[in-house]
């Protein structure tokens, strides 16, 4: 490793973006074919050790040891005992399991038709809001109730509002028969109420309910925000059954800090009618049982069991109730309850079919057990699901016992004793190791080919197809390695024509980015090819800073550079890596190139030094290493370098200068040879622990580890490192070195 180390030609600085990611594709291919052995081993080596023969010998040794001796014997045994158990186990069905498994199943049917009614109580409720919300986010309503608090308004024009807004027509189509505006303090504001039987609306506040009179701050109605909407059921002095909501005044147009002017409420009393309106959604038969009231027979038996149960809650934004649970089970009977059943197209007073109820308990806006809801499904499907399923397994007992025999007697005639000598060949076939040996197992109670037979078939045809994909596979690798040849010298040698120009040839997309650069540009611009890489690479305007003070107004870099392609020459000042300024006349033409697997437009730049003495004054070594530094010549001297590298093996870092002349090494390869070299410098010196002589490399960037791991054979890619690694020697070990060797022949 001596002068060599210091001849890099600068000219393959520039082709390593072009053609070391085929080598690298390649060599990644090839790596994971020899991983898995489809080429470049031994085709027969179909075991890749002796540890699965081992093991399967233990297998044998230990099924030998079994009470079972044979496939044969365990198989019948177990179906044996298999159908022993089936019949038994059909028994058990009968005498036992399978009436508590349709009660369970039973249970769950009305569990799930109880949940359907709460969803369709939710839905009433829900529809009850949703006529009250148009009203409660208009401006008029808004401004009626706020001017009405302030006393800027009449009752002549309150009136007109009411009468205009909620006729009778209204009142019956929304199904509300108390409409009541509140001020934000919860009194009353404005009242009417809607008689359905007479069908007359009333303004007058006594004919509100006195639970409607006014909402305290701490009600459940009152609303404290713009964002609320509260509604539920709850019982007046006259043990009627209400259900109301709420929702704010606000208006149209409302943001998150708007003011509300008070609130408004829908009420309607909860009838049979409404009852059976919910009854017919739900499809359901149900009735609602106060527990308020003394008379009904439903809550008379349950009203002690309730105090310990937490009843539904009641939510007027979400469907999912909680504590939506079913509390009890029972057997409908014909009493006086039935008088306030209301059933989906049918009379609910009259019960023509066992039935089954569930029972739920429902509270109320206050959070209180208010009602018991009843709802009950026919039970024919289960005595229908119990008579047939008897029939069917009294039947499948005697087939089991039937189905066994000829089972067992098949199983061994047609399967087993094939499956075991098929078993007994592939083994064979594994022991000797040898693709060449075939399988062919006759011998069966029906002619017919079957599923073992084609397994036969493919087993044998897959073990063609192994021999015939080792000798393809031989054939494309060394197919693809002569031309990955071809291209790299084809490729090699166009870049080295545009390298021997000493005029500076750039790539730049119409961004300014610059993507290509000849050798001719590192060389004069004091630049490496990773300086050009990624999102933050050197831009056009950085190299030649008058064409930013071009760009003016709306004018782009693309528009400056389309006016620069006049066919001729244009005379502008360069700027090095270092700021130093040169003399350069560029010449601009427009093509169109493959970038990033896309194709687009590209600007080449061809610039030409206006210095005669240009080239003779910037042109530097490309090396990594420079004669004029003391530390670069040590590297230089074989005979000292050994030296040195003795010093830092007693030091306990031999590791850096043996990562140096890696990298020196590594840049002196050809593009092919690089990126295996690249993969061994990694794995000695970059994988921490498991290297087997691991770099201190904390204090470089992430970035700079990421660019190694992803690089592919790039000529610089390991220049960032080294110069840091190599800074560090100089000024650390070096200058010890230096005071024990205070006479250096070399300088």
């Amino acid at each position: 490793m001596d002068q060599q180390f210091t001849n890099n030609k600068s000219s393959e600085k520039s082709i390593e973006m072009n053609n070391v990611n085929k080598d690298r594709f390649v060599q990644r291919i090839d790596s994971v074919l020899k991983e898995k052995n489809i080429i470049g081993g031994n085709k027969n080596n179909i075991l890749p050790s002796d540890e699965p023969v081992k093991e399967t010998e233990e297998k044998k040794q230990s099924f030998n040891c079994s009470c079972f001796k044979s496939l044969r014997t365990s198989t019948t045994f177990t179906l044996i005992i298999l159908f022993s158990c089936m019949i038994l186990g059909f028994a058990a069905i009968v005498g036992v399991i399978l009436p508590v498994s349709f009660g369970k199943l039973e249970r769950e049917d009305v569990s799930n038709a109880a949940r359907r009614m709460m969803k369709s109580l939710y839905d009433d409720l829900n529809n009850n809001l949703r006529n009250l919300i148009p009203f409660s986010i208009w401006d008029e309503s808004f401004y009626l109730v706020a001017n009405l608090s302030v006393g800027n308004t009449t009752q002549e024009k309150i009136d007109a509002y009411m009468d205009s807004n909620f006729p009778v027509t209204i009142m019956t189509s929304s199904d509300v028969n108390f409409i009541v505006y509140y001020f934000t303090n919860g009194s009353l504001a404005i009242p009417r109420s809607f008689n359905s039987n007479t069908k007359t609306i009333s303004k007058a506040r006594e004919s509100i309910p006195s639970v409607f009179q006014t909402i305290p701050i701490d009600h459940p109605l009152f609303i404290h925000n713009l964002t609320e909407r509260k509604g539920g059921w709850l019982v007046d002095e006259n043990d009627n059954l209400l259900m109301a909501s709420t929702a704010p005044l606000i208006v149209s147009d409302w943001t998150d800090n708007s003011p509300i002017s008070g609130f408004l409420l829908f009420a309607r009393y909860y009838t049979n009618n409404s009852v059976n309106s919910v009854a017919n959604s739900a499809q359901l038969c149900t009735s609602l049982h106060l527990l308020s009231d003394t008379n009904d027979l439903v809550s008379k038996d349950f009203s002690s069991d309730v105090k310990d149960i937490s009843g539904t809650i009641v939510s007027i934004i979400d469907a999912d109730w909680l504590n939506n649970n079913v509390f009890h089970y029972g057997i409908l009977s014909n009493d006086a309850s039935i008088k306030q059943r209301q059933c989906w197209k049918a009379n609910g007073a009259i019960i023509d079919s066992p039935r089954i109820y569930a029972l739920q308990l429902v509270n109320d806006i206050f959070n209180q057990p208010l009602m018991i809801v009843r709802i009950d499904i026919s039970r024919t499907v289960y005595y229908l699901g119990l008579q047939s399923l008897l029939i069917a397994i009294f039947l499948l007992l005697g087939v089991c016992v039937f189905a066994s025999v000829v089972i067992i007697g098949f199983i061994e005639i047609n399967v087993l004793g094939r499956i075991l000598r098929l078993t007994s060949r592939i083994q064979e076939i594994t022991n000797a190791n040898e693709t060449s040996l075939r399988i062919n197992i006759k011998s069966k109670l029906f002619s017919p080919e079957d599923e073992l037979d084609r397994m036969q078939v493919d087993i044998n045809e897959m073990l063609t197809k192994i021999d015939l994909l080792f000798e393809r596979d031989a054939e494309k690798r060394t197919y693809l390695q002569e031309l990955l040849r071809r291209i790299s010298i084809v490729e090699e040698r166009t870049s080295s024509i545009m390298n021997s120009i000493k005029d500076v040839v750039l790539t730049v997309l119409p961004n300014g980015k610059i993507v290509h650069a000849n050798a001719a540009f590192f060389e004069n611009f004091s630049y490496l090819p990773v300086d050009i890489q990624g999102s933050q690479g050197v831009e056009l305007v950085r190299v030649f800073p008058e064409l930013e003070e071009k760009i003016t107004g709306d004018d782009t870099l693309e528009q400056v550079l389309l006016s620069l392609m006049t066919g001729s020459s244009h005379h502008m000042k360069a700027s090095t890596k270092f700021r130093k300024l040169l003399d350069f006349d560029i010449y601009i033409v427009k093509t169109k190139i493959v970038h990033d697997e896309e194709d687009c437009v590209a600007y080449v730049v061809v610039a030409r030094s206006s210095s005669p003495i240009l080239f003779s004054t910037l042109k530097k070594s490309d090396s990594l290493l420079d004669p004029t530094n003391e530390f670069d010549r040590l590297l230089m001297d074989k005979e000292e370098r050994e030296k040195f590298k003795q010093f830092l093996r007693i030091e306990q870092s031999e590791e850096n200068l043996l990562f140096i002349e890696d990298v020196l090494e590594y840049r002196s390869m050809k593009s092919h040879e690089r990126i295996q070299k690249q993969d061994e410098i990694i794995s000695t010196y970059l994988k921490g622990e498991e290297s087997k002589h691991p770099l201190n490399i904390s204090g470089n960037s992430d970035s700079t580890l990421i660019m190694i791991n992803k690089g592919v054979g790039q000529l610089d890619l390991f220049d960032s490192l080294f110069l840091s690694i190599k800074n560090g020697l100089a000024m650390d070990k070096y200058r010890r070195y230096k005071l024990q060797n205070k006479e250096l022949e070399y300088l």
